[in-house]
Order: structure tokens, then sequence, then C-alpha cells
């Protein structure tokens, strides 16, 4: 996205300096012609009073091409150092993509390491203290897992890379969130194929869940699938605290709504992968009546469904 918006940009402006250029030229030419003209009038008039206005007009005309020359060199040195400045502009927003790409490409291996030899003394200790402390560290790891994805596919947004669409059913990766997130409240059925970006998908749940858990406090998430209109529904529903802030900020990049809230970058992922999925999300607080207390935060996705399984529903409906 990013990427592209720079191209735009270089285009833009150097549709600028063409255009305006040769508006400055055409009137720069249209004075002096004006000029020329009337010089030669004046001479085939041939009257004293007349040529006295010959070395008026003569000194207009050196007057007009001097300044017009200087302005015309001006205009295009500055739309020259324009191009130049939004050329550099963009390969800056390049190398700060390529780091985060490369940063967060590197830092997988050594946190996905760590988290399996965190995991195998998790099981093999009986010391419930040491257990307690192995634990946390494997939610930190999870955490900075889960921002190092965000950093990914925040880079790989600007960067406007295209996503691996697929058909897949909803319940395996539900199944495998679940052993990482205790909190998950499964509610069948969950069998339905979907057409999304399955890594992405897998992004946005993790960094829902995060967000109910960290932010949120929540301690129960509950996931219920269901169609709706050709589509398949993914309703997430938490018993946190909910969101304080003013719901349809959500989304906005480095938008923080409170000391403890986050920088934003998570909700905007979420938007922006499902929006390139050609799916749609809408949040709001959960209240059992109107305007009453908050009694947590709901997250509702609706995502293409595959043509396949459209088909199997149909016949068995028949």
């Amino acid at each position: 996205m990013q990427s592209l918006l720079g191209k735009h940009r270089t285009l833009l402006s150097l549709a600028w300096l063409v255009f305006t250029v040769s508006l400055g030229i055409w009137w720069f030419y249209l004075a002096l012609s004006n000029t020329d003209e009337l010089i030669n009038l004046t001479r085939q008039l041939g009257e004293a009073d007349h040529l006295q206005e010959l070395s008026r007009y003569a000194r207009q005309r050196n007057m007009i091409q001097l300044e017009g020359i200087v302005f015309l060199a001006m205009l295009f040195s500055g739309g020259v150092i324009l191009i130049w400045m939004v050329h550099r502009d963009n390969k800056r927003h390049r190398l700060i993509q390529d780091f985060f790409s490369t940063l967060t490409h590197e830092m997988k291996t050594p946190l996905t390491s760590l988290q399996l030899q965190v995991e195998s003394l998790l099981e093999d200790s009986q010391d419930k203290e040491l257990q307690a402390r192995l634990k946390k560290v494997l939610d930190q790891n999870n955490r900075i897992g889960i921002q190092m994805s965000k950093a990914f596919y925040l880079a790989s947004l600007m960067r406007s890379e295209q996503l691996y669409i697929e058909n897949f059913r909803l319940e395996p990766l539900l199944q495998e969130l679940h052993w990482d997130w205790p909190q998950l409240e499964l509610t069948p059925p969950l069998h339905y194929v979907v057409r999304a970006d399955r890594r992405a998908l897998d992004s946005i749940l993790k960094n829902v869940f995060d967000n109910a858990v960290q932010h949120g406090e929540a301690d129960r998430i509950k996931i219920t699938a269901s169609p709706l209109e050709g589509q398949i529904q993914l309703q997430i529903q938490d018993n946190g605290r909910g969101f304080p802030g003013q719901i349809q900020q959500l989304g906005q990049a480095f938008i923080r709504h409170g000391r403890s809230s986050g920088s934003g970058i998570g909700i905007y992922i979420i938007k922006s992968l499902l929006t390139k999925m050609q799916a749609r999300v809408t949040f709001k607080n959960l209240q059992d009546e109107e305007n009453g207390p908050v009694k947590g935060f709901g997250v509702t996705m609706l995502l293409p469904v595959a043509k396949s399984d459209t088909v199997a529903e149909e016949r068995g409906r028949r």
C-alpha cells in the first residue's frame, strides 16, 4: 500500500512539473508574441510619437524575456527538487519496510526455539514455583511472537503484498489456537470452509485474543460460527471490561485511548487484512441492556465462504 502510494506521489510530482512548466512556457511565449506584435505595429505606423514608444516596448520585451527565463528555470529546478525529495522519501520507506521484514523473519527462529525449550522444561519440572515462572516466560514469549507478527503484517501491508487465498476449514485452525489460549470456548458447529489467507486469519485471531486478555482482562472467550447471506459469520465474545474509548476510532493506527491502551496497530492490521480478503469486521461493547454496564467486548467477522462448501450446503438442504 505504501509503496503504491509512493509511486503515485512520484507520478503526481512529475505530472505537476510537466504541467506547470508547459503552462509557464505558454504564458512566456504569449507575452513575447504580444510584445513583438506591438513593436511591429508601431514600426508600421512610423509616427514620431509611436516611434518613441518603440524603445520602451523593446525594453519591456527584454525584461519579459529575462524574467521569463529566470522564472522557468526556478520552476523547473523546484519541480526537480520536489521529485528528488519524493523519491528519497519513498526509498526511506522501503528501507524501513525491509528492516521490519528482516527483523521479524530473523526473530521467528529464536522465539520458536525458546518456546520449545520452555515447554520441555515445563513438562519435566515438578516444582510448582518453577512451573509458574516458566508459564510466565511462555506467556511473554507468546506476546513477543504476536508483536513480531504485527510488525511483519504491518510491513506487508505497507509493501502492498498479496495474500494467499485458499479454502480451509475453521475448526483445525481454532483447535490449534486453543492450545495457546485456554480461555477459548469453541461452540460447535465449526466445520465451515472459508476462503481466506490461513496465516493472515491466524494472526487476526491471535490479535483479537491478545487484546481480550491483555487489555480487556478477560478470562473467557467464546467463539461461534454460523452461515449468513452466503458468508460465514464468526463471532468472538469475551467477558472483559470492554473498550473504554470510541468504537468508531478502532482501526486507526497509533491512536491511544488511555494510559494502558495499546498503539492501535493490532486492530488496524485486523481491519486491513480482512478488507484485503474481501471480509468485514465490526466491534461493539457487550451489554445486558441498552445503556447498561459493559459486560465484555464482541468482534464479528463476515468471512467469504468457499464455493465447494456452499454447494455442499445446498445439497444438504435438498
